[in-house]
């Protein structure tokens, strides 16, 4: 009895795991729905299908953009220039934390003292003016071409 509950038990959460997998790439549900993650700016699809780089979904023009790097040193930010919906690595050089937060915004993230953060740039050109809401002495701009 044990036996034929331990295979039991692997069948069922083979058909879970493929159901699952079904469900997250049916073409037939709508496109998803981005949220923004407070952790780290980014946005993620939520409900819907997947929708990546090859069918034109928001992954498409991060996978098109290199990842740039905005430093943060000396209670000041570098410049940083990204492409349209691409990522952003930031890099906090200082022994405190700090925010990337956009004056409209378009992002909002912390970071601690020496350590890395990622955020994805807008969708849309532009200059993107942002501070850090710990130091509201510190400002810059993300160019997003």
């Amino acid at each position: 009895m044990k036996r034929s509950l331990t295979g039991s038990l692997v069948v069922c959460v083979a058909a879970a795991a493929f159901t699952a997998g079904a469900l997250v790439l049916n073409d037939d549900s709508p496109g998803p729905t981005t949220v923004p993650v407070v952790s780290d700016g980014a946005t993620v699809p939520v409900g819907g299908g997947y929708r990546g780089p090859a069918d034109g979904g928001p992954a498409a023009a991060a996978a098109a953009a290199a990842p740039i790097t905005l430093v943060i040193q000396g209670l000041a930010f570098g410049p940083a220039t990204a492409g349209a919906g691409g990522r952003v690595v930031i890099q906090n050089r200082d022994g405190v934390a700090h925010t990337v937060t956009a004056d409209k915004g378009a992002f909002d993230t912390g970071i601690g003292p020496k350590a890395t953060a990622t955020l994805v740039a807008p969708s849309a050109p532009g200059s993107y003016k942002f501070t850090c809401l710990i130091h509201p002495q510190m400002s810059g701009t993300l160019v997003v071409r």
